[in-house]
């Protein structure tokens, strides 16, 4: 069956993943970014996996690596939100690509670990003017009636990730006790993602509301909305919580449940199948729950995710439970995309998915400094208890705040948006 008669046989009812792939530019540019991460969440945690050997088992160093990654990805997210032609984005997208793969090649010739983690900032940095230009160009690929099928299939193939590369990543290194075959992979998956871009094409001619790019600074209207606001906050305090917890999964895993690299692996695998579900589902629960209410309840439910997760110690419940806070958190994100896809006007969506990663990173960065300042004087288990009981008194105060309450009652007014 023809992918016009499949449309046709879905019609009043939910359109399938499928579909979607009608959309050429859509076709590659989801091919395309499915290949970037795949080659990065390997590399990511071998990397990891490889500098907590090469600096003697160092919490802190973790923290340092982490918060050079977010740093960079950060800024390199607000250049990626500051272009306004999206006629340009193709181009920019390619050489994201293109200038990552001499440095990540060049890893193949080191083994200091401050050279390790100053190679790796620079990958995240085109990393992140990647990541919001990719999310902006996905409403201008498909039709508006298709954009919750389009953000829940890339959240669900990034969950799909989380669940396979880490296991993938340090499987490989455990397996091999080195980063070539790694990093061969990491290089292949830029290569082909670059190829599958320079073929997408624009409509040269295609007038993209350019009201507020043309005259004001993207991210000055941005954050004037009250919605993405408060989304933002709430962001942030997500964003710190992650920040502590990624850098001190490895040593909970080796210190708190007594277990090695490879069942990290596994541990990082149930977050990705937990994500899976979610991703899954998150399309299906919107039809029942208008968006701005899944967000602010996935919020909360995060927040005690971490105090709930603690209480178990034994490996196999830990990793269920990390499956569940899996669920939650790729069920909250295509809900915040499709929040972001209906009610803000196309210019300006590389500067509110900008926004997002930034609330998400700068605080992330100030969860990982944390780790990097105390993670050697404080056990893991003493500096994760109280940091769940703190997020737990932040995620009610935020729940009865003035702006949530609004948030979560109100009505967004939707915008209707040009397909390119």
């Amino acid at each position: 069956m023809g992918l016009d008669k499949l449309i046709k046989s879905y019609k009043g009812r939910r359109l399938s993943f499928l579909v979607l792939f009608k959309y050429k530019n859509f076709k590659k540019l989801y091919l395309a970014a499915t290949l970037s991460e795949f080659g990065s969440f390997i590399t990511d945690t071998a990397i990891m996996l490889w500098l907590y050997s090469l600096v003697g088992e160092s919490k802190s160093w973790l923290g340092i690596s982490r918060t050079t990654f977010i740093f960079s990805y950060a800024i390199g997210s607000f250049v990626g939100g500051s272009f306004k032609n999206y006629n340009h984005f193709t181009r920019i997208l390619f050489w994201a690509d293109i200038i990552r793969l001499p440095l990540i090649l060049s890893m193949l010739m080191i083994n200091n670990p401050s050279i390790i983690v100053a190679i790796a900032g620079l990958i995240a940095f085109f990393q992140g003017i990647f990541s919001p230009l990719r999310q902006s160009l996905t409403n201008v690929f498909v039709p508006q009636h298709t954009i919750k099928s389009a953000n829940s299939l890339f959240s669900t193939t990034m969950a799909f990730l989380h669940l396979l590369c880490p296991y993938i990543g340090s499987f490989l290194y455990s397996t091999f006790n080195k980063m070539d075959f790694i990093i061969a992979i990491d290089g292949t998956t830029y290569l082909l993602s670059a190829f599958l871009i320079y073929f997408i094409s624009t409509n040269k001619n295609q007038g993209l509301e350019t009201k507020h790019a043309v005259k004001n600074n993207q991210y000055i209207i941005a954050v004037k909305n009250k919605g993405i606001q408060t989304i933002l906050i709430n962001y942030c305090i997500i964003g710190t919580l992650v920040g502590l917890l990624i850098p001190l999964l490895l040593p909970y895993t080796i210190d708190v449940l007594g277990k090695t690299n490879y069942e990290y692996g596994i541990l990082m695998l149930f977050f990705g199948l937990g994500g899976l579900v979610g991703g899954l589902t998150s399309e299906q629960i919107s039809e029942k729950i208008a968006t701005n209410k899944i967000i602010i309840i996935t919020f909360f439910l995060e927040i005690c995710m971490m105090l709930f997760w603690l209480q178990f110690k034994n490996f196999w419940v830990s990793s269920f439970v990390l499956m569940f806070w899996g669920q939650i958190v790729f069920t909250r994100l295509p809900s915040q995309f499709n929040y972001v896809s209906e009610t803000i006007e196309t210019d300006l969506l590389p500067a509110v998915h900008s926004l997002l990663q930034i609330a998400f990173l700068i605080p992330n960065l100030f969860g990982s400094l944390i780790v990097v300042f105390f993670g050697d004087q404080y056990s893991t288990i003493t500096i994760l208890t109280i940091a769940a009981y703190s997020f737990l008194v932040l995620g009610v105060v935020r729940l009865i705040s003035p702006d949530v309450r609004a948030f979560y009652t109100r009505t967004p007014k939707k915008i209707k948006r040009i397909l390119n």
